[in-house]
């Protein structure tokens, strides 16, 4: 017994492997062309793959879910967490924006040190790079450490906790900055405050993630579905189907696109014909 997608896989690569052998042939002949005065004046053969089509007679035996793929759980997974990244950079950063915005009044036009500061940390902290930045730091951190996230058991529920504590170990990355000390430097603790706001406001967000989340691996399972191929299977069998497969093989190519100074070396990337 396999499953139907391992069967599907199987032939695609098995078409991979055929283009392969044909390759490591021309490549073989190739230099007996070279070294024949005749043969030289002859191009040399090379077997192409444009596209290949297959039809696979199978047996559907069971449909059942596979707790040890996850493919389209963690895919909604990610989304969710694209999405609640978004919020929780537009929580953590209002109280900054509004702590901001109190210290700095009247800076217009002010050449000053502070004027200085405050501008630097708006750019640095408050800027639309800056939000995107963060925005990529807090769901880069959420889907490397998806697993400790997650419970081993299939009723457990999301670490809301663990994740929270991860966010709130960022926002204190980026109290850290030196725009961030800098300000602190000209306009007193403001900021302070805002900061700390933030690591509270961001638990709502978090709390509704969680909850998203759990919702997501209860709704979204991969199923694996088991076939039979086999000629006693399939033989006056009514329930036999049949599913055809066009694939097509596309040709890359190693193309230099720099060197590396330290190793001597040419740094090559594959590119489509």
């Amino acid at each position: 017994m396999a499953e139907l997608y391992q069967l599907v896989g199987a032939i695609l690569r098995d078409v991979s492997q055929a283009r392969f052998m044909s390759d490591l042939y021309s490549r073989q002949i190739s230099f007996t062309y070279e070294s024949d005065s005749l043969l030289r004046r002859f191009p040399v053969p090379r077997g192409e793959i444009n596209e290949v089509e297959f039809q696979l007679p199978f047996v559907v035996t069971g449909v059942r879910v596979d707790k040890d793929r996850h493919q389209s759980r963690n895919a909604a997974i990610g989304r969710i967490f694209d999405d609640f990244s978004l919020r929780v950079v537009r929580t953590a950063l209002k109280p900054l924006q509004e702590a901001f915005d109190a210290a700095a009044r009247g800076l217009t036009g002010d050449p000053s040190e502070k004027k200085t500061a405050a501008d630097r940390f708006q750019a640095k902290i408050l800027s639309d790079d800056a939000r995107n930045n963060f925005h990529g730091r807090i769901l880069r951190h959420l889907n490397e450490r998806t697993e400790d996230f997650l419970p081993k058991e299939e009723d457990g529920e999301f670490n809301t906790a663990e994740a929270t504590k991860l966010i709130v170990e960022l926002i204190d990355a980026v109290e850290k900055e030196l725009v961030v000390e800098a300000f602190k430097a000209q306009f007193g603790d403001s900021v302070s405050k805002g900061f700390a706001e933030a690591r509270e406001e961001i638990k709502q967000p978090l709390d509704q993630m969680g909850k998203r989340v759990n919702e997501a691996r209860k709704k979204y399972s991969d199923y694996a579905v088991d076939v039979e191929v086999g000629p006693g299977d399939l033989q006056g069998n009514p329930a036999a189907s049949y599913i055809k497969v066009k694939a097509v093989v596309k040709n890359y190519h190693w193309s230099k696109v720099d060197v590396d100074s330290k190793e001597m070396r040419n740094l090559r990337t594959l590119v489509p014909e």
